[in-house]
């Protein structure tokens, strides 16, 4: 198994840009990679907040600090979303905030579930939990895998994405946060381009403002959709941060859950995807692919 965080150089290439912990039998350490990751997307929490004061107290965004600082993007729905560059890579982050009315273990419960994505991405066709590294009350590790299908112009193009992913509660917060993988239950298929999840990719939840009933949401999108322009590529991931709108819909229109309702999409709901892909099998309990209506 092969854990990595790709990035574009000047070539387009993708190479690997983060030293990856293991043990000493030379194993991914998933416990010390899980902090390593929800170490970053904290810190950059922390540094989005400067970005909001100064636009709050009306700073002009161009006149302060380099290109690796977050800067104000723009507003919609009540969601401040925010970009920066890092490290030269052309594909950009952005990283949205907005409240959330319902209690933060609400919250962080349903977006710790796999299914939950299907709330906020219509692209999104089908979801399998490759594996379960470890599970407790406050913390699980996780390796995802989703199916995404879009068509442009008539022309359906397919994209995967397979990434490990902690999501804990900690110090008055919720943080979920991802890195792509590779695992040899999901190789990638030459019909299918593979997304690249950026370390620290994720969200932060806590409270709003002292108040347990509302929580405040921030998610941070840095994913390479792959053989797409940068420019294009920033467009859509531009809008990821919206995800905040989505979630704020489903949990203010219908009863808070921590798992999905039993109702939720199963295989039959779709016949497109064919059932023979070998990252489809299902050789364990938790690796069930489950498939959007």
């Amino acid at each position: 198994l092969v854990v990595f965080m790709a990035t574009r150089d000047a070539s387009g290439s993708s190479q690997e840009t983060i030293n990856i912990p293991h043990d000493q039998h030379g194993n991914v350490d998933w416990d010390a990679l899980g902090r390593i990751l929800v170490e970053h997307i904290l810190n950059e929490v922390k540094n989005v907040e400067v970005a909001e004061r100064r636009h709050q107290s009306g700073e002009a965004a161009d006149v302060i600090g380099t290109e690796n600082d977050w800067r104000y993007a723009y507003e919609k729905h009540n969601i401040n979303v925010f970009s920066k560059k890092l490290n030269g890579n052309p594909i950009k982050c952005f990283l949205g905030r907005g409240v959330v009315d319902a209690p933060l273990r609400a919250v962080g419960d349903f977006t710790g579930e796999l299914q939950s994505t299907f709330t906020w991405d219509n692209t999104l066709v089908g979801v399998r939990c490759v594996k379960v590294i470890q599970k407790s009350p406050n913390c699980a590790d996780y390796i995802w895998y989703q199916l995404y299908e879009s068509t442009n112009c008539l022309i359906k193009t397919r994209r995967d994405n397979l990434f490990f992913v902690r999501c804990i509660y900690a110090d008055g917060k919720y943080v979920q946060s991802a890195i792509s993988v590779e695992h040899p239950d999901c190789p990638t298929l030459p019909a299918i381009k593979r997304i690249r999840v950026y370390s620290g990719s994720g969200w932060v939840m806590e409270p709003y403002l002292g108040n347990d009933k509302k929580t405040l949401v921030t998610y941070l999108a840095h994913v390479d959709p792959i053989e797409l322009p940068a420019i294009i590529s920033n467009r859509v991931i531009s809008r990821h941060p919206l995800a905040i709108h989505y979630l704020r819909l489903h949990l203010t229109h219908r009863p808070v859950v921590a798992s999905p309702p039993a109702s939720f999409p199963t295989e039959d709901s779709y016949s497109e995807v064919e059932p023979k892909l070998q990252c489809f099998e299902e050789s364990s309990p938790c690796s069930e692919f489950i498939y959007a209506k």
